[in-house]
């Protein structure tokens, strides 16, 4: 194959496909050809006369995902989303650019799922019966794929006008997540963003009963009743639905069998800050990592090293410029189960998405929030770990976290004098955790006792009523 092959960007796109493409490339995809595909791909585009089209790159990204080049196939289709946006020609063709983009998240998801088989076969509807035999033949990995030595990518310049266009649909971290994308634009993208971006203060509304935090109780994965980790707040979270995933999490902590734990902290911690509660976030970090300090169930120190990388992180979003803040939101969205959030609202500009409001003059406002729903309750540490707390040295004096000046050290959260007092504290708090569960467990027994009784009780009396009717009968 050819070792020097370019992609390029046209300033125009064209409208007819070669039909001796088209009708090629379909025989080759529903024989699951790989080689075939790609070869006979590769033949136009070397060709002097050769114009791409859209749908051309799509073929391209098809026949390069059948010889197992996930990471070419994704470029292909940001250049096909680029040149598309951007092209003079580009508003006679309706609807392709969503379709396009569509297409390029599609596969990204896919990609990070690790289904490229699944949506080779229900997606594209490719014959995949024989690519897994060609992967094993050629050894390509069937969850990573390998990389393209053939295909380069031209180093294409796009002034602050057409970067704005292309993301005119406010696509910033679906494009964001590409390599070719971020290193080439990062910079820019950051600045132009920044620029239009007004962080502002805003005393929300109490939309719950105060709720009290309490130090989380030991390190069990955020489950919900049927035991599996993808909850419904989770869920809203990867949907974008930020602030519904709040409420979810809200009305989970309000439950009477509610018992915290380190892992629903971290992960409320994350809705908080997507919300705008930066301070809360922190403060419910802090409880997380002096539960975790104190609690000697927890041997694991990956929790605390995450709270910690966490509290730090917003601590400097909440303390220095917008770019730190934007930062971090762009990075926590990015990890909710590896899947693609739109930060902006692409359908409805007056659609609130993780607290950014576009206004009509295209600009942008984020809301910091301050909170007045939580309660943080009283919680006596130990001198060593109140030693901890205020030099930030956390775990074996090598993970430093600015704990030091959160407002709640010596207002909920003190020093004991009597170490005695502190551990009769230990010994009553896991007391209290053991009856609540065996309250919870007798009240569930108790409850299935009584209607089994009373089943009983309703046997019986049929029985003794049955006969009496027969001696009345007699």
């Amino acid at each position: 194959m050819n070792n020097n092959i370019w992609i390029k960007i046209p300033e125009k796109i064209k409208s007819d496909l070669d039909n001796d493409l088209e009708n090629n490339f379909l025989i080759f995809k529903l024989q699951g050809a790989p080689e075939s595909a790609m070869s006979f791909m590769l033949r136009k585009m070397i060709l002097e006369n050769f114009v791409p089209t859209v749908q051309f790159y799509n073929y391209l990204s098809e026949a390069l995902l059948m010889n197992g080049y996930y990471s070419a196939a994704e470029n292909v289709l940001l250049y096909s989303n680029i040149f598309l946006r951007i092209s003079d020609n580009a508003r006679d063709f309706n609807n392709i650019e969503q379709m396009a983009v569509n297409k390029f998240i599609n596969l990204i998801i896919a990609k990070n799922n690790r289904s490229i088989f699944d949506y080779m076969k229900n997606t594209l509807n490719i014959n995949t019966s024989g690519l897994e035999e060609y992967f094993k033949v050629f050894k390509i990995d069937l969850k990573k794929g390998r990389e393209c030595p053939f295909l380069n990518f031209y180093d294409f310049n796009l002034s602050d006008t057409q970067l704005k266009k292309f993301l005119k649909n406010d696509s910033y971290l679906i494009f964001y997540s590409n390599n070719i994308f971020r290193n080439k634009f990062e910079e820019r993208l950051e600045e132009l963003f920044f620029n239009e971006i007004e962080v502002l203060n805003l005393d929300n509304n109490n939309f719950y009963d105060d709720i009290t935090i309490v130090r989380p109780v030991k390190p069990n994965f955020f489950n919900t009743e049927d035991g599996t980790s993808n909850n419904k707040a989770y869920s809203l979270l990867t949907e974008g639905m930020f602030n519904e995933a709040l409420s979810e999490c809200l009305k989970y902590m309000l439950n009477p069998l509610f018992m915290p734990t380190a892992t629903f902290y971290i992960f409320f911690a994350k809705v908080l800050t997507l919300n705008g509660y930066l301070s809360d976030a922190m403060n419910v970090l802090l409880y997380t990592i002096i539960g975790s300090l104190k609690n000697s169930e927890i041997t694991d120190n990956k929790i605390l090293i995450t709270s910690c990388e966490l509290y730090e992180e917003i601590y400097h979003a909440n303390l220095y410029s917008k770019s730190n803040l934007l930062k971090l939101l762009f990075k926590l969205s990015d990890l909710k189960n590896k899947s693609l959030l739109s930060v902006f609202s692409s359908s409805d500009s007056k659609e609130k998405i993780l607290n950014f409001i576009k206004q009509d003059d295209g600009n942008y406002i984020f809301f910091k929030k301050k909170n007045i729903i939580f309660n943080y309750k009283e919680i006596l540490v130990s001198n060593e770990i109140y030693s901890q707390i205020l030099s930030g040295k956390i775990y074996n004096n090598e993970i430093n976290c600015p704990i030091y000046d959160n407002l709640l050290i010596n207002n909920t959260i003190k020093k004991t004098d009597d170490i005695d007092e502190y551990y009769n504290q230990v010994r009553d708090e896991k007391n209290a955790y053991e009856e609540n569960k065996s309250v919870y467990k007798y009240a569930g027994t108790s409850q299935e006792n009584n209607i089994i009784s009373l089943m009983i009780s309703i046997v019986i009396t049929i029985i003794i009523l049955s006969f009496a009717l027969s001696h009345l009968n007699k």
